[in-house]
C-alpha cells in the first residue's frame, strides 16, 4: 500500500509541475504587449523624421547628378556635331523634365527625378517660355548669360542642390544649400 501512495503522489507532483509549466508558457499578457507597442511607437516617432530627411537629401543629390550629366551630354553633343546644342529644364505638372536638343530640333522631354522641383527663386539660368536653357556653341563653350539651375524637394524643406554654369569655357560645378541661395548650411 505504501508503494501505491508513493506512485499516486508522484503522479500528482508531475501533473502539478506540468500545469505550472503550461501556465508560464501560455503567452504574453495584455500589459506586456502594450508596453512593447508603446516602445515601438516611440522609436518610430524618433527615427521617422531623420529617415525622411535622409531620403530627401538622397533624392536631391540624385537629381543634381542627373542635371549635371544632362548638361555635360549637351556639351559633348555640341563638340561632336560642331553645332550649337542646348539643354533645357522645365516643370510639367509635378514632374521636372529635361531635354538635350539642337536649336532647330524638337526637344524629346524626359523625366528628371521624382520628388524634386525647380527652385525658381534661386534659379538664374535664362528662361524662354517656361524652359530654363543652357546653350553650348560648336566648341562646347557656354553662350552667355551664365547661371544656375537650383533644385528643391517637393516636401518643402530648406535643402537645395544646384548646378552652376560659371565660365565661357563651360565649367559646370555642383553646389549645395548656401551655394544655391538657401538659408541652411
Amino acid at each position: 500500500m505504501n508503494h501505491f501512495y508513493t506512485r499516486r503522489s508522484r503522479r500528482r507532483r508531475l501533473a502539478a509541475r506540468l500545469r505550472q509549466t503550461a501556465r508560464s508558457a501560455s503567452g504574453f499578457t495584455l500589459v506586456e504587449t502594450l508596453v512593447v507597442v508603446v516602445i515601438a511607437g516611440a522609436l518610430a516617432s524618433i527615427l521617422a523624421p531623420g529617415w525622411l530627411g535622409f531620403q530627401t537629401v538622397a533624392n536631391l543629390n540624385a537629381a543634381q547628378d542627373s542635371v549635371l550629366q544632362a548638361m555635360r551630354q549637351a556639351q559633348v553633343q555640341a563638340l561632336n556635331q560642331r553645332q550649337i546644342w542646348r539643354v533645357g529644364f522645365r516643370e510639367a505638372g509635378a514632374q521636372v523634365e529635361w531635354a538635350s536638343f539642337a536649336p532647330n530640333a524638337a526637344p524629346n522631354w524626359q523625366p528628371l527625378h521624382p520628388g524634386v522641383q525647380i527652385a525658381q527663386d534661386t534659379t538664374t539660368l535664362k528662361q524662354n517660355a517656361g524652359v530654363y536653357i543652357v546653350e553650348f556653341n560648336d566648341k562646347g563653350n557656354v553662350t552667355p548669360p551664365f547661371g544656375k539651375l537650383s533644385l528643391a524637394s517637393n516636401r518643402g524643406d530648406k535643402n537645395r542642390r544646384c548646378v552652376v554654369v560659371s565660365t565661357l569655357l563651360g565649367v559646370l560645378r555642383k553646389e549645395a544649400n548656401s551655394g544655391c541661395g538657401s538659408q541652411t548650411e
